[in-house]
């Protein structure tokens, strides 16, 4: 398996564990909710209801973006090859390993740390359509772009 196809593996697979961690989550707190429904503590009822409400709710739009993330993760094609930063690159600089796809942290694949960072991130913006050799700057801090894959 290329470095590339790896990468894009395992971040698939840390969003299905965060999904599934987070539906849990979501359970939990509906049975809570649903216990609670069934005191009769007046305020103090309403009052613990409400702020378990107020968490599914929460909870529920995590669970939307992680959803978004891992549809965007399905959408890339990791066996395609970049002669340009695009979406669904693996960037290598001088400083970092990037995987531009969604902001959703980073991982040590292969004894490297691989950033996955989102399209629209300012950086990311500043890669795109670049070549290898290429430098970029931001925020003082040189990116010599030494690999796009």
């Amino acid at each position: 398996m290329l470095f590339k196809e790896k990468v894009h593996a395992a971040f698939l697979q840390l969003q299905s564990k965060k999904i599934a961690e987070l539906k849990k989550v979501i359970a939990d707190l509906s049975y809570s909710a649903a216990n609670e429904t069934k005191s009769t503590a007046g305020d103090k009822h309403e009052t613990a209801l409400a702020h378990l409400q107020t968490s599914i709710s929460q909870a529920y739009q995590q669970l939307q973006e992680l959803n978004n993330q891992y549809n965007l993760l399905t959408s890339l094609h990791p066996s395609s090859t970049h002669l340009q930063i695009a979406h669904g690159s693996i960037v290598t600089t001088n400083r970092n390993i990037f995987y531009i796809s969604a902001a959703i942290g980073k991982l040590n694949i292969d004894g490297k740390t691989v950033y996955a960072m989102s399209p629209s991130s300012p950086l990311a913006l500043k890669m795109m359509g670049k070549k290898e050799t290429v430098s970029i700057e931001m925020n003082g801090i040189i990116h010599l772009i030494s690999e796009v894959s």
